[in-house]
């Protein structure tokens, strides 16, 4: 059963993680840079730009059919069908199942083809190029280097944002990009430090090859460094880095062995634990202290994290000309010429001036998002109503105010209502207005009605509306993007059609009892449209929006459910179909969001009563099935204090006491006859 403090990998929220930064930062007059350790991977440049190990690969395809005169250079699928009819590239690294191994193809190509340092080195400086732009992930890094919670990076790419992220801030790291360097890394620096653990685009000699990237784990100097890094690190953060590499992922593990209780977190871009590489998994469950936060984009991890530490965003972004002034002094020589003198001060005069003058001045958008991005919601709403007291008339103004609105009242627990009312109002009316960003603004509008549906009583009459509502929100939406251009978007407001449709089902349910043939009729009708979206809309969930396509499995197997409290000629296959769907919920919710798994449980447990009702020779499986899955969730509503929760599932359990007894008490008695000559 789900438990907090059990060994093993554990699912947590970037708020742990902030936790555990606070505690790593060190006093701004001690010296010290933190205790703070990050190592970063390809999944932190992405936005950047620069491919991953599989981009890099197809580009080397092209260039390898380029080279040795085969068709289909222009197209990396194609070159490398060439490449391979060629016997250039062995059959095994061709399309299998409808999928190219282009990470396995990485290594081999650099191992078998493009050998040389110089070769390696061109291809990779032509697709990490000096001029690739920074990115908000390095950004964002540089400024948790500079508020001294971090004191080492540590980076398996060959690019140079992790250097440029700190160097904004007015640092100059010591950096170690080749073997020779190792011995300038310290456990305790004084100074931060960026290590390329493959080498740099500048780096003579890159780590490659499937042979190169293995002799990593046998290098001593990179045992050493790793292991004193690691023993000195209060918290280890992995970000972007997937842990497929043998050589980095084995100095990890003989950490983990050697260190069993160091505290990692490893942040990952999938939506599943079982998704990460057998490397990562069997990281995660050595020692204690091991946890994993899902679903993360790197842009958007590390800006939770700087607004959860309420520093917000880098202060040279805010103020771009205050590290300029900060570094404007330059000394030289006392004997050096006049010019020399003369040039000097004519800087400083001339960055002061800039600093002094030159500065634009910040709109009311700028102010409301850099409060935004350090979490102060509320803050951000109020500045506008201050600055503008007409900024319904702005749309850029009414968006960041309504949800400003809304992501206040979703970070307190005991806030007005009154916020998810207003933030409802403004967004439906910048809605009637722009399409600007229509998916956006729809699902935040979508997923503050079903808040508000939460906080109100069934018996209240915007109750009863809201699904209509959602349903009219979720097709004007979808009616405006395409299914080619935007899969995910598309496919949620299809998600919000289905889940409207189950709710008007439910309003009937509720409000008429099924007293009418029409009613049931239409109740009827409604479910299998909402199972019919459901199940258009989980493809592309699954792969586009995982978080998103456990909700879609849970309401499609809700839908089915239903469908067979009628008169349902279906209703086994119905049933079996939403007992799959709702194991898979428990499945994945148990490991990554066991704080979350007890409602799944207690729908697990309802469809195995209803099996069981509906067909009598399983009754007596579903009713053990379903006590030990009640049971289950009861333990996790004590951990977790929700005393509703736990007490719901409490009635129930003593309802199914109840009924065994009664069948118990039946079967001692002798046989009765009825009316009819029936039994009991």
């Amino acid at each position: 059963m789900p438990n907090r403090r059990r060994p093993g990998p554990r699912p947590r929220a970037v708020d742990d993680l902030v936790h555990d930064l606070l505690r790593a930062r060190a006093d701004k007059d001690s010296g010290a840079q933190g205790r703070a350790l990050f190592l970063i991977g390809a999944g932190c440049s992405a936005s950047a730009g620069i491919p991953v190990a599989s981009g890099v690969a197809q580009q080397a395809v092209i260039e390898l059919a380029r080279s040795y005169n085969v068709g289909g250079a222009a197209d990396a699928s194609a070159a490398l069908k060439s490449l391979i009819e060629a016997d250039k590239i062995p059959a095994r690294y061709g399309v299998s199942e409808g999928v190219t191994p282009w990470g396995a193809l990485y290594g081999y190509i650099f191992t078998e083809h493009i050998k040389h340092p110089n070769e390696q080195r061109e291809l990779i400086s032509r697709l990490v190029g000096a001029e690739t732009p920074l990115n908000w992930a390095h950004a964002c890094l540089g400024a948790l280097v500079q508020y001294r919670f971090v004191h080492t990076i540590l980076t398996t790419n060959f690019d140079q944002l992790a250097l440029q992220g700190v160097i904004r801030t007015g640092i100059v790291p010591v950096v170690a990009d080749g073997l020779e360097s190792l011995n300038r890394i310290s456990p305790t620096p004084r100074l931060p430090q960026v290590v390329h653990l493959h080498g740099s685009m500048h780096t003579y000699e890159l780590r490659n090859s499937a042979t190169a990237l293995s002799e990593t784990e046998r290098d001593l100097g990179l045992q050493v460094m790793m292991m004193n890094l690691l023993k000195e690190a209060s918290v280890l953060v992995v970000v972007g880095y997937a842990g497929g590499e043998e050589g980095i992922m084995t100095l990890l593990q003989r950490a983990a062995d050697a260190l069993p209780r160091m505290v990692v977190y490893w942040i990952a871009y999938v939506g599943d634990f079982a998704m990460l590489t057998p490397g990562a998994k069997t990281f995660l469950q050595t020692g204690e202290n091991k946890f994993f936060i899902l679903n993360q984009d790197a842009d958007e991890f590390f800006n939770m994290v700087v607004g959860e530490l309420r520093i917000g965003a880098p202060d040279w972004i805010r103020n771009p000309l205050r590290v300029l002034k900060a570094q404007a002094t330059i000394r030289f020589d006392k004997n050096a010429s006049v010019d020399v003198a003369q040039q000097v001060r004519a800087y400083a005069k001339r960055i002061e001036y800039a600093a002094d003058k030159g500065i634009r001045e910040d709109t009311l958008e700028d102010v409301a998002t850099e409060l935004r991005s350090a979490q102060k919601y509320q803050e951000a709403a109020e500045k506008i109503e201050q600055a503008r007291p007409d900024f319904r008339q702005d749309n850029g103004l009414l968006r960041i105010h309504a949800i400003s609105l809304y992501q206040h009242y979703n970070l307190r627990d005991d806030i007005d209502s009154s916020y998810l009312q207003r933030a409802i109002e403004e967004l439906s009316e910048l809605l009637d207005r722009t399409d600007e960003d229509i998916i956006r603004d729809s699902q935040v509008l979508i997923e503050a009605l079903r808040e508000w549906r939460r906080f109100l009583r069934a018996n209240e009459d915007d109750f009863s509306a809201i699904p209509g509502h959602i349903s009219k929100v979720a097709t004007a939406a979808q009616a405006k993007v395409d299914l080619a251009s935007d899969r995910r978007g598309w496919a949620i407001m299809e998600f919000y059609r289905a889940e409207a449709a189950q709710l008007e089902a439910e309003k009937r349910d509720l409000d008429d009892n099924l007293i009418h043939a029409a009613d049931s009729s239409e109740r009827r009708r409604l479910l299998e449209e909402a199972c019919g979206r459901y199940k258009v809309a989980l493809p592309c969930l699954s792969s586009a929006d995982p978080t998103k396509a456990i909700e879609c499995k849970e309401g499609l197997a809700g839908a089915l459910s239903a469908l067979t409290e009628g008169d349902d000629p279906d209703a086994a296959s119905h049933l079996r179909e939403a007992r799959t769907l709702f194991q898979e919920v428990v499945d994945s919710q148990r490991l990554n969001t066991p704080d979350a798994c007890a409602g799944a449980l207690e729908n697990l447990a309802t469809a195995f009563r209803t099996m069981g009702h509906r067909f009598p020779e399983e009754i007596h499986n579903s009713a053990l099935e379903q006590e030990r899955l009640l049971k289950e969730a009861l333990q996790i509503y004590d951990e977790a204090y929700d005393s509703e929760g736990a007490e719901r599932v409490r009635d129930s359990l003593g309802a199914m006491r109840q009924s065994k007894l009664e069948n118990v008490s039946r079967a001692a008695a002798p046989d009765t006859e009825m009316p009819g000559g029936a039994k009991f």
